[in-house]
Formats: structure tokens, sequence, C-alpha cells
């Protein structure tokens, strides 16, 4: 019965070592991969690449229901116009037909500009947020945090490769080697989390910086973290039992 218990720990570890080294081949060449195009991308001058991103959102509204909408979704409206505005449902309505800067929320769209047209008993808004421009080094600095975040996985793959080589070749689960490499395993977890939780933020704040800098945390990792040490625990609390026992026979 025993024998047959190692034998399969025995194929687990070789199976999963298999598993994780094909896995560790394949992110250390798309890391490097990336690495190089990054290295690329600084060696080129500032402004060689430009992007401008830009959303638009059109509203099409019942011109009665138009003003109390505008007024719960609109904050800080400003237009040059002789005009004067409209009265309507107790609400202040800008002109129509002209460009107006106005912070305008719609879902997840933060509009910047607006214009208000009436048709049918209709009121259109075709609003545009202000546009955010990419350089080169923009781009380089996205791909130089992908970068870290998978060095910080490749880490933690190769702990978990050297844990299921112990179990490809332990005589029992609960020794002093498996319960060392799973010390290393789950501690390697803990800079994957972090490097990751820094790169999601760092990313976020380069894609949309017109929005401030939000900490992301990346929970998965940190739970994984968690998960690991319970289990490094009982391994190491079985590893104590097993020398108790091999002492006592």
């Amino acid at each position: 019965m025993y024998n047959t218990a190692m034998k399969k720990i025995n194929r687990f570890g070789k199976i999963g070592k298999q598993v994780i080294t094909v896995l560790m081949v394949i992110t250390v060449i798309l890391t490097a991969a990336v690495a190089g195009f990054a290295g690329y991308l600084v060696s080129l001058p500032e402004d060689a690449v430009k992007m401008q991103v830009s959303a638009d959102a059109d509203l099409d509204v019942q011109e009665k229901l138009f003003g109390p909408l505008w007024d719960s979704l609109a904050d800080g409206v400003a237009y040059s116009s002789e005009q004067m505005p409209d009265l309507e449902n107790e609400a202040l309505l800008p002109p129509e037909d002209i460009p107006l800067k106005v912070r305008l929320s719609i879902f997840d769209l933060e509009a910047s500009t607006a214009v208000i047209h009436s048709e049918a008993g209709r009121k259109l808004v075709h609003a545009e947020t202000e546009p955010v421009q990419y350089e080169t080094t923009d781009f380089a600095k996205l791909l130089w945090w992908c970068v870290l975040a998978a060095a910080s996985g490749i880490a933690a793959l190769f702990m978990m490769r050297r844990l299921f080589l112990c179990f490809e070749k332990c005589e029992s689960p609960f020794c002093e080697q498996i319960v060392k490499r799973m010390r290393q395993f789950t501690f390697s977890l803990l800079p994957l989390a972090v490097l990751v939780s820094a790169a999601e933020t760092a990313v976020e704040s380069i894609l949309y910086p017109k929005e401030g800098l939000n900490i992301y945390v990346e929970w998965g990792a940190f739970g994984a973290f968690l998960i690991a040490l319970c289990l490094g625990t009982v391994f190491r609390y079985g590893a104590q039992l097993q020398q108790e026992s091999d002492e006592t026979l």
C-alpha cells in the first residue's frame, strides 16, 4: 500500500516537473522577446512613435426628459456664446450647436467636450474625451513593467519545478527537503504578488494618466501565497511526526 502511494506521488512529481518546465521555457522565450522589443523602443527617438487616443459617445433623449438628465450628468459647463441659456423644467440648460467645455459622466466615459442639438422633439448630445497622447517611451515603460512581472513569475515557476523534482525522487512526502522547497516556493510568491500589483498600477497610470493614481492589488497572487504558507505548515508538521516515528523505530 505504501509503495503504491509513493509511486503515485513520484509520478505526480514527474508530471508536474514536465509541465512546469514547458511553462518556464515558454515564459522565458516570451519574456526575452518582450524585453528585446522594449530595448529596441528605448533606442528610438522619444517621438519616433506618437499615438492619440480619444473616445466619444452619442446621447439621444426625449426633450422633456433632457433637463433632469443633463443636470445629473453634467458638471462645470463652460462656453462662449452670445446666446442666453434656456430655462427649462427648472434646469439651466446651455445653448445648442456650439462646443461646450464640460465634464460629462456617461458610464465609464469622462467626456470633456459636448455639442447639443435638437431634432424632432429629441435632444442629441455628442460628447468626446480629451485626447491622450502616447509616445515611444510610454510603450517602452509598459513593456518593462510586463518584463518585471514576468521575471518574478519565472522565479516562482523555477521554485515550483524544484518542489516537483523533490516529489519525483522522495521516499516520503513528509521530509525536510520537501518542506524546504515548499518554503522557498511559498516566499517566491510574495515578490510575484508585489511586482504584479505594481505593474498593474504602473500600466494603468500610463494608459490613463488623467484618472490619477489608482493602486491595484493582485489578490489572487496574495491568496496563493497564503494557501501555500498553510500547506507548508501542514507539511512541516507532517515531517516532524515522520522524524519522531523514525526515531522511535
